[in-house]
């Protein structure tokens, strides 16, 4: 007797299915979180090799719930002993900080990135040109010298791997050429004076912690350059720059003068891409507005974008205003606003799009 079996080797998938959509589900919740977790203390000034827990609520996936038919009816006025029903669930979901920096800086480009063609901007390219019987080990080619081997011993009617000989090696020879590279250099410039408190600080660190880790992680040469000002401007270091706190008045023109002296004497515009974003709480001293606004406009025509953030603005100055006047209609400056941490995400957002 001759039995016809079907099988349905789907089933044999529906464990990889499953784990699939429960990871999509995942992603899903955390992306709905993201705009609470970037700004996290924890995160941006703990250890970067620790994983990240995200508290999630229970993934539960629709489904029909059969009723009996006289269920369903009645009246009560709520009041009563406690319920049996279960309540929802929640977990912390674990991810690395490589992870999580992939969900939040996956739709993120440097706007109106331009190629510098010029010999400041080529890089060497190494390209495998041809194959040679001569050569230094560290370029030997194991599958062509076996391929040689094969062949000479096919001609002996024994077309076997064995026997090398030295005409049997094959040796991989290469040539280095230049390309065009795109150069990006990044002012971050922040107010850092006494009308700053602690929590706007934060805000701007947040926000420049992932700038910095999204242009190192992109882009191969990328500078950044770090301003902080109150009535004079100084040059810090990263580590400076997050870290300083100042107590003196108000001159965004001292970060505005000095950001200009350094993209005059390293970064030409013909050879950079040169990105400006300024940090403020929006108060600045009222007899040099004129000046700042000055160097601002300056600024703007070196930059391929000028970003003013405004942070927790309440300032009392007019100087926000007269900026967001000025260049109303110039596409290559934005303004963004940073009052609480759940603004950081959509403040970077606003700031890390093609604007092509």
């Amino acid at each position: 007797m001759t039995y016809i079996v079907q099988r349905d080797w789907a089933l044999h998938n529906k464990g990889g299915k499953s784990q699939q959509r429960h990871k999509e589900k995942l992603k899903e919740a955390i992306r709905d979180k993201l705009p609470d977790i970037i700004a996290r203390e924890d995160l941006i000034s703990g250890d970067s090799k620790r994983p990240v827990r995200v508290r999630i609520d229970s993934l539960n996936t629709y489904k029909f719930r059969y009723q009996h038919p006289n269920e369903g009816e009645g009246e009560g006025t709520g009041e009563g002993e406690g319920g049996t029903e279960p309540g929802e669930w929640s977990y912390d979901a674990e991810l690395t900080l490589d992870e999580l920096s992939e969900m939040v800086l996956e739709d993120f480009k440097l706007p109106n990135l331009e190629p510098k063609v010029t010999k400041e901007v080529t890089t060497d390219e190494v390209s495998w040109t041809d194959i040679r019987k001569k050569g230094p080990w560290s370029t030997f080619d194991k599958k062509r010298t076996i391929r040689e081997n094969i062949k000479r011993n096919a001609f002996k009617s024994n077309p076997k791997f064995e026997n090398i000989h030295q005409d049997d090696l094959r040796f991989k020879a290469w040539e280095v050429g230049k390309k065009p590279d795109t150069n990006a250099v990044v002012f971050l410039m922040a107010d850092r004076s006494g009308s700053m408190d602690s929590d706007m600080i934060y805000l701007i660190k947040a926000f420049c912690w992932w700038s910095v880790r999204y242009l190192r992680q992109k882009y191969d040469r990328v500078e950044i350059r770090f301003i902080a000002h109150d009535t004079t401007a100084r040059e810090c270091t990263e580590k400076e720059f997050f870290g300083v706190e100042g107590d003196g008045g108000t001159m965004a023109s001292s970060a505005f003068q000095l950001g200009l002296e350094i993209m005059d004497r390293h970064y030409p515009t013909s050879a950079w891409n040169i990105y400006s974003l300024y940090f403020t709480d929006c108060d600045n001293w009222s007899g040099d507005n004129s000046a700042a606004l000055n160097l601002a406009k300056q600024i703007v025509l070196r930059s391929n974008l000028f970003g003013f953030g405004k942070v927790k603005g309440s300032g009392y100055s007019d100087f926000p205003k007269q900026m967001e006047n000025a260049f109303e209609k110039e596409i290559k400056f934005t303004v963004f606003k940073l009052d609480d941490k759940g603004d950081v995400l959509n403040a970077l957002r606003q700031v890390f799009v093609n604007r092509d």
